[in-house]
C-alpha cells in the first residue's frame, strides 16, 4: 500500500511538472530576438522618430495620423519610450544603398518600391554588435503597390504598430492574435491593440536587457566598442513568411 501511494505521488508530481513545462512553453509566443540575430537587441535612451512622405506615394495623407496612433499603442501601458519629432523632407534613391536619413530613426512612405509587391513595409535596424544596443532604425512603407484605404486595402496604423515592435527590438511572435504576429490580411485592425504577448515580450526584453532602463535618455552611442550592423527586417507580408537580412556598414 505503501509503495502505491509512493507511485501515485511520483505520477501527480511527474504529471504536475510536464503540465507546468508544457503550458510555460506555450504562453511564450513572443520572440524576443530577430530571426538571424544571435543577440537581443534594445535601445539604451529614449527613441526620437520623425517622418517623410513621398508626394506620390498611395497613403501619404494618412501617415502622420497613423504613426501617431501607432506609437500611443506601444507607450501608452509599456515601458516604451518614443518621441515623435515631426515632419523632414522626403530624400530620394534606393534606401538599401543609401540610409535615408543618416543619425535619425524614420517612417517613410515610398511610392517607388524595390521590392516585392506584397511586401507591406519593412525596418532596418542599426545596432551595435558588442553590445546589442540598438542605434538607428527606419521603417519603409509601400506607397506603390499596396491599398492603404482602410476599408477596401490595409489599414496603415495596424501595419505600423506592427513595424514598431520590430523598431524596438522585438520579433515575431506565434500568437496568432499578437500584434507581432508575422501575417496580415485586408481591413485587418486588431494589430492596433496590444495582445499580453506583446506587452509581455516587450517588457522581458527590457528587464533583461544590458542597459539600466528604456526609457533612460543617454547619450548617443559610442562606435568604437564593437562592429555596428544593419538588419533588413520585412514585416507584414500577405501570406507569405517574413525573410530577415543584415549587412555591415
Amino acid at each position: 500500500m505503501a509503495r502505491l501511494r509512493k507511485l501515485l505521488q511520483f505520477l501527480v508530481t511527474l504529471w504536475l511538472f510536464v503540465f507546468v513545462f508544457l503550458s510555460g512553453k506555450l504562453a511564450l509566443a513572443y520572440n524576443l530576438s530577430l530571426e538571424n540575430v544571435d543577440r537581443r537587441l534594445h535601445w539604451s535612451r529614449s527613441v526620437p522618430l520623425v517622418w517623410a512622405i513621398d508626394p506620390a506615394a498611395h497613403g501619404g495623407e494618412r501617415l502622420e495620423e497613423a504613426l501617431a496612433l501607432a506609437v500611443s499603442n506601444w507607450c501608452s501601458g509599456t515601458n516604451a519610450d518614443i518621441a515623435l519629432v515631426g515632419e523632414v523632407a522626403f530624400q530620394t534613391g534606393n534606401p538599401l544603398k543609401k540610409r535615408p536619413y543618416p543619425g535619425m530613426s524614420s517612417v517613410t512612405i515610398l511610392s517607388d518600391w524595390p521590392w516585392a509587391k506584397n511586401e507591406l513595409a519593412m525596418t532596418y535596424l542599426i545596432y551595435s554588435e558588442a553590445s546589442g544596443r540598438i542605434l538607428e532604425a527606419d521603417i519603409l512603407i509601400n506607397g506603390q503597390n499596396i491599398d492603404w484605404d482602410p476599408e477596401s486595402g490595409y489599414d496603415l496604423e495596424n501595419a505600423l504598430t506592427h513595424e514598431i515592435g520590430h523598431l524596438l527590438g522585438l520579433g515575431h511572435s506565434k500568437e496568432a492574435e499578437a500584434t507581432m504576429f508575422a501575417r496580415t490580411y485586408p481591413r485587418e485592425i486588431k494589430k492596433r491593440t496590444l495582445h499580453e504577448d506583446d506587452r509581455q515580450g516587450l517588457s522581458v526584453l527590457y528587464a533583461t536587457a544590458m542597459s539600466p532602463a528604456f526609457g533612460c535618455r543617454g547619450g548617443p552611442e559610442n562606435l568604437s566598442g564593437g562592429l555596428v550592423f544593419l538588419m533588413l527586417t520585412t514585416g507584414l507580408l500577405f501570406f507569405r513568411r517574413s525573410r530577415f537580412l543584415r549587412k555591415r556598414v
